[in-house]
């Protein structure tokens, strides 16, 4: 068993080793979930030039890995950009690289719905006619009702995505999700997921009014807890 706190990376390579040793059998470690992420990234790209059929499947995705084991640890090649041209902040998916500004901002705005325990809580019609969908694949309760309730409180429409429940179970990809909840005009996405990268994918693929927040990246960010 993996010690507390220690490094999915580290963990792996220590369970190898052990594996190894107690059984004389070679470990190869491999990471599919990056391979796999990568190759449905080119296969979009091939999809987006006219080289590729617009749906992709789980089997084009393996068959575009082909012999890519990939790495045990790999960095993300989503990186973003948070902000709108004006300078606005459009996602939230890391604090890191916010300006001083856009930190204090976001602070000193979320101060005024503070409200003691026992009063009515602050509300206001803000996100009237937005549509937020709330999408965590780990098990989260004071994340997932934060998002949630602050959502209602300023006017949006919230819907909770219960994802062992969706169709990504039977194949279908995050992308594939959001374009479906996309086209049902779900204007705001919050993230949680297990696997580093993924709000960054998300973000990079979304259309150009929506927005993503991160609600937790695996190891990664957790920018509103760290707010």
């Amino acid at each position: 068993m993996p010690t507390l706190g220690e490094p999915p990376d580290q963990a792996a390579r220590r369970f190898a080793a052990e594996l190894t040793q107690r059984c004389g059998l070679p470990v190869d470690l491999v990471d599919e979930r990056w391979s796999s992420q990568d190759a449905e990234q080119r296969l979009r790209e091939q999809r987006a030039n006219g080289t590729r059929a617009r749906r992709v499947t789980r089997e084009a995705v393996d068959a575009e890995r082909g012999g890519d084991t990939g790495t045990l640890v790999r960095k993300t090649n989503y990186m973003t950009e948070q902000t709108r041209p004006n300078g606005t902040l459009r996602h939230l998916l890391t604090l890191e690289g916010l300006s001083k500004q856009h930190i204090e901002a976001l602070l000193t705005r979320a101060q005024k719905f503070v409200k003691p325990v026992g009063e009515p809580p602050v509300s206001s019609r803000t996100l009237a006619g937005i549509t937020v969908a709330n999408m965590f694949t780990e098990p989260s309760t004071r994340t997932r009702v934060s998002f949630e309730l602050a959502a209602k409180r300023l006017g949006a429409d919230v819907v909770n995505l219960e994802m062992q429940l969706s169709s990504r179970v039977k194949g279908e990809s995050m992308l594939d999700t959001i374009y479906t909840l996309e086209a049902c005009h779900v204007d705001v996405f919050v993230i949680r997921d297990a696997e580093a990268g993924v709000p960054g994918l998300v973000a990079s693929h979304v259309q150009p009014h929506a927005s993503v927040l991160s609600a937790g990246e695996a190891h990664v960010a957790h920018p509103t807890q760290a707010c």
